[in-house]
This record gives C-alpha cells, sequence and structure tokens, in this order.
C-alpha cells in the first residue's frame, strides 16, 4: 500500500525483487506487474521460481541468491511451502531442530546484485525489494549504490523462528550492520 501510494500516478517503472518467493500471496510487485510495470525477480528456491517464471513472462526471473560475491556455491536450506527458506546457519538450524517443517538442503549459485543489475536493469530502479531471511545485509554488501540508485529500498527482516513458550532465540536476533 505505501509503495502504490509513493509511486501513485506513475503508470510504468521499473522494480528489483530479491527474494520473491509466490509471485501472488504476499508478493509486493505483483501489484505493480498487473499495472504494466516490469522488473527483475530473484529467487533461489525451485518450485517459488517455477511459479514467478509463470506468472511473470514478461519479466527478467533468475534463479539464484543475490550476494557479496559472484560465482560462489552456497547451501540454501529450505523449508517446504515456506517463505523461510535460508544460507543463514543459525537460522538453518532451527528449521532442522523444528518437526513440523520438511526441510531440505540444496546448492544455489551467487551473484552479486551489482552484477546482475549490470545485464538485466537497463533503466531506472524505482524501489528494490529486499527479503531473503537473515541474508540482507550481505545482499546490500553487493550492491554498488554510487552506480545504482533505487529510488525507494524496502527491506524485510524479522523473527520468524520461534521456540516453544514463544522465546526468540539469541541466534533469530537481527545482527549489527
Amino acid at each position: 500500500v505505501l509503495l502504490a501510494r509513493c509511486f501513485e500516478g506513475q503508470t510504468t517503472g521499473f522494480y528489483v525483487d530479491v527474494g520473491v518467493e509466490d509471485p501472488i500471496e504476499g508478493s509486493v510487485t505483483k501489484h505493480f506487474y498487473e499495472r504494466g510495470w516490469r522488473g527483475i525477480n530473484i529467487e533461489p528456491v525451485p518450485a517459488f521460481f517455477e511459479r514467478i517464471a509463470h506468472d511473470r513472462p514478461l519479466d527478467t526471473n533468475l534463479q539464484c541468491v543475490a550476494n557479496d560475491r559472484d560465482g560462489q556455491t552456497l547451501s540454501l536450506c529450505i523449508a517446504e511451502g515456506t517463505g523461510l527458506s535460508t544460507l543463514e546457519a543459525a537460522r538453518q538450524q532451527l528449521l532442522t531442530e523444528r518437526p513440523d517443517y520438511a526441510v531440505q538442503a540444496i546448492e544455489v549459485q551467487t551473484q552479486r546484485l551489482s552484477t546482475i543489475l549490470a545485464t538485466h536493469a537497463r533503466q531506472r530502479i524505482d524501489f528494490l525489494k529486499i527479503d531473503v531471511e537473515g541474508h540482507e545485509l550481505t545482499v546490500l554488501r553487493g550492491l554498488d549504490l554510487t552506480t545504482y540508485h533505487p529510488r525507494v529500498i524496502v527491506i524485510e527482516t524479522t523473527l520468524p523462528l520461534l521456540h516453544p513458550g514463544g522465546r526468540v532465540s539469541m541466534a533469530e536476533r537481527p545482527l549489527a550492520a
């Protein structure tokens, strides 16, 4: 809603969505796509990537991890059917301890966000959305803000995993930048 207000009256635009998850449910970019905007969607989880590629054929859809280094291979812990998949070791540990999640690890390739933008962004970036379950700072370190100037940056950072009794683990607390 706030983004729609920021860009009210703007009929076209360009977004970058890092950590898309679902292209419909809870999507920050769906509203804009339906109004003619286009963008880059970055999603490493195969099931979510297939959905975004199917639902957003006019966008650039990339199955990789935005990172602070190009060409790394990392282990991504996938919590099937959730948006909790993570690269962060402490969060991976918490996921594997939870009996209510089907968890698997896959290998993923990384690219710096600046590398992705140099290849695929041919216009001004109206907004950049980052939602990557604890990997936000690393994504930002891979973005050269002297070259790329998104008009708005939206970063979701939450504490999604609670232990029994509702206590938040120290491993889930945000890290200082």
